[in-house]
């Protein structure tokens, strides 16, 4: 459980891993039935169990399908990423890949993105 997350989102998230490990394989099995068609090679979505930010900020997370991932370099993450931003007139505060040992979820790469709406200070 991250330490970033408020003790009920741990406990969401715990609840939420355990009801797809009911239906699947496992919770990364669900994951991909859920993000991705068969040729989707990103999608953004918001962090159902975001770590503690300052208000209006905001917890998205860049998912890349692993079929796809090989093709996908730091630079062209950062300028998806920057580029989805723009559209939605949010400015970047952080992007990260969390490290191996602290990742709840190996098998899909994905990114945090800490944003905040751009009229922010």
């Amino acid at each position: 459980m991250s330490q970033n997350r408020l003790p009920e989102v741990n406990n969401s998230y715990s609840v939420h891993k355990e009801n797809a490990r009911a239906f699947f394989t496992d919770p990364e099995q669900y994951l991909l039935v859920k993000l991705f068609t068969p040729h989707t090679q990103f999608v953004f979505a918001n962090n159902l169990f975001p770590y503690t930010l300052p208000r209006n900020y905001k917890h998205i997370c860049l998912w890349l399908n692993p079929k796809y991932s090989k093709f996908w370099t730091e630079s062209r993450i950062y300028s998806t990423i920057c580029h989805f931003l723009s559209t939605k007139h949010l400015k970047l505060v952080e992007m990260f890949e969390n490290r191996t040992e602290v990742r709840s979820v190996l098998g899909i790469p994905h990114w945090h993105i800490i944003c905040k709406p751009k009229s922010s200070r």
